[in-house]
């Protein structure tokens, strides 16, 4: 992987990461951790941004399945995602690499993908925000 010109962090802590993997060496894996760190304290560190936008995309994309208002369908979608974290997530799911085929194009392919990212399930408020583009 090379980097060009204004690359995003995100681009440059997967370069660091390859780097360290490839090499082992510590100096890569220290600047890694500090390109990872928040700038401040109560502030996110760019991994955990990048995570809560694949979470909110794949919330979008669930929501895509119902129908009605939209908080008619946060709270349906809401549901749904407490259900399958509760049941099916917590049972088998939160093992697997991959989306079961069986998932596909079904609310449940947003649902795995959302708690993938290692996010917790928002509220109905955070949801509705997350649908109105916010």
């Amino acid at each position: 992987m090379r980097l060009k010109g204004y690359s995003s962090i995100d681009d440059i802590a997967d370069w660091l990461e390859q780097l360290a993997r490839q090499s082992g060496d510590k100096r890569f894996e220290r600047a890694l951790r500090e390109l990872r760190r928040p700038a401040a304290a109560g502030q996110r560190s760019p991994a955990t941004e990048k995570a809560i936008r694949g979470r909110d995309d794949a919330i979008r994309e669930a929501a895509s399945f119902y129908l009605g208002s939209r908080w008619s369908r946060c709270k349906q979608l809401h549901e749904m995602l407490l259900q399958y974290e509760t049941t099916t997530w917590r049972l088998f799911d939160h093992r697997l690499e991959q989306m079961p085929e069986a998932y596909a194009n079904t609310p449940k392919a947003g649902a795995f993908a959302a708690l993938r990212s290692g996010q917790r399930v928002p509220g109905r408020r955070r949801l509705q925000a997350i649908l109105k583009g916010a």
